[in-house]
């Protein structure tokens, strides 16, 4: 029992003292973020507006709007997600960029176990006018974390890996996430506190899984800056066609679904 207590407290490796820190700092905001989230949802005020904003939305709606969110919502459902995690694990191996393969993962499970924890917690119902059937409660958007956590990983891989510069990276993670977010409240899927809460979750387990990976000597102190051979950007590049691909075969599928069974419930 002593040597464990002693292992835990040790300075000298990740799994000692750093490590024993992160999980009761964790612990300890995990509990502060409930215990403020239950006081979020007990203010009339900000119910009030979650409503409001989600009856005005709702009647924004047009067949070209619907569709176009539709398509961007897809982005966020898991199985897009997965396919997406799974193409940029490929390609960082493909590109010797294994080292960040584990903060990707990371904050991807940890992600979706943060969120359907507390949607258990919490039990939020739904938006009464949303445009799809959605099983699940509402609070927080999963859609929303998942897209915070995969692209907030992606732009900061790309932006250690000095990609594209620095703006544009960033210029295009924040806007697939808004997007996705945005989808969720104009299809009425999602109050504006659920997207709020699914971006607040995701990105700080964006920002665990890499700074994870650096505190474990997974990650080096700057970017690569050796030339990558042509077979390798060939071999990329044939990865992403071939995602592409299979990302739309899902993202068409999760849509006719969602439909489908917006047919079914609506029917008499």
């Amino acid at each position: 029992m002593m040597s464990f207590l002693a292992e835990r407290m040790s300075p000298k490796r990740f799994i000692g003292l750093p490590l024993s820190v992160l999980m009761t700092t964790t612990t300890y905001f995990a509990l502060l973020y409930a215990g403020t989230a239950l006081n979020f949802f007990q203010d009339s005020r900000i119910v009030w507006f979650d409503v409001w904003l989600s009856e005005t939305l709702s009647g924004l709606r047009s067949p070209p709007v619907v569709l176009f969110f539709s398509v961007a919502t897809a982005f966020g459902y898991w199985g897009v997600v997965m396919a997406m995690a799974l193409t940029v694990t490929c390609v960082l191996w493909l590109n010797g960029r294994q080292r960040y393969m584990a903060g990707l993962w990371i904050a991807l499970a940890g992600n979706q176990i943060t969120v359907n924890v507390l949607k258990i917690i919490f039990e939020r119902s739904r938006p009464a006018l949303a445009h799809y059937h959605e099983a699940s409660f509402s609070f927080p958007s999963g859609h929303s974390a998942s897209a915070a956590a995969f692209f907030g990983v992606v732009t900061l891989i790309l932006i250690r890996e000095r990609k594209f510069g620095t703006l544009a990276p960033m210029a295009g993670g924040f806007s697939a996430v808004l997007l996705v977010g945005a989808s969720r409240l104009v299809l009425g899927e999602h109050y504006l506190s659920d997207v709020v809460n699914g971006y607040l979750v995701g990105g700080l387990w964006a920002w665990f899984g890499m700074w994870l990976a650096a505190q474990s000597g997974a990650v080096a102190a700057g970017p690569d800056l050796r030339p990558t051979p042509a077979w390798r950007l060939f071999a990329s590049l044939a990865v992403l066609a071939g995602a592409t691909v299979v990302i739309w075969m899902l993202s068409a599928n999760y849509l006719s679904n969602q439909i489908i069974v917006l047919s079914f419930t609506a029917a008499p």
